[in-house]
């Protein structure tokens, strides 16, 4: 993709983990279809090596679409999962209260450019904040953005 400018490439991902509560009862109890899922003990091909993965937890996920922008911003992947998660505060305060679940939100970002900056907004911090018990940032830098 040629451009005058930066080109980024990027998604954000709510998860759940758990060595205990499966990926089915986490969907019952946030009524929310997950973007992806997997239970403690499937296998898996690593997309790296080619070797046999055993999943050492469960996952329960909701992803938003990949996004290219000349823009460095994820506003649009926070109010997606904004949208999703707004209506289940109370069963999500409960679930990040668990000592058994982790939630975190990834953000992951591609960009053709050597140098990069993120800006949160007081709500944005908030969201993020108020709905998991981290947050993970990924940034690659590639030379070509491709979709």
């Amino acid at each position: 993709m040629q451009s005058d400018n930066f080109i980024s490439k990027s998604y954000c991902e709510f998860t759940i983990t758990s060595d205990s509560v499966t990926p089915e009862e986490l969907t019952e109890m946030l009524r929310i279809l997950p973007s992806h899922l997997f239970k403690k003990g499937d296998k898996s091909v690593s997309k790296h090596s080619g070797s046999l993965i055993t999943k050492p937890y469960n996952l329960w996920a909701i992803s938003s679409k990949t996004l290219l922008s000349e823009e460095e911003s994820i506003s649009p992947h926070l109010e997606y999962l904004r949208s999703q998660l707004e209506n289940k505060m109370e069963v999500l305060k409960n679930l990040k209260d668990d000592q058994n679940l982790e939630l975190t939100f990834t953000v992951w970002i591609e960009t053709d450019n050597s140098g990069i900056g993120l800006d949160l907004t007081e709500q944005e911090m908030s969201f993020l904040a108020g709905y998991s018990n981290r947050v993970h940032f990924s940034f690659l830098t590639n030379d070509e953005i491709t979709e």
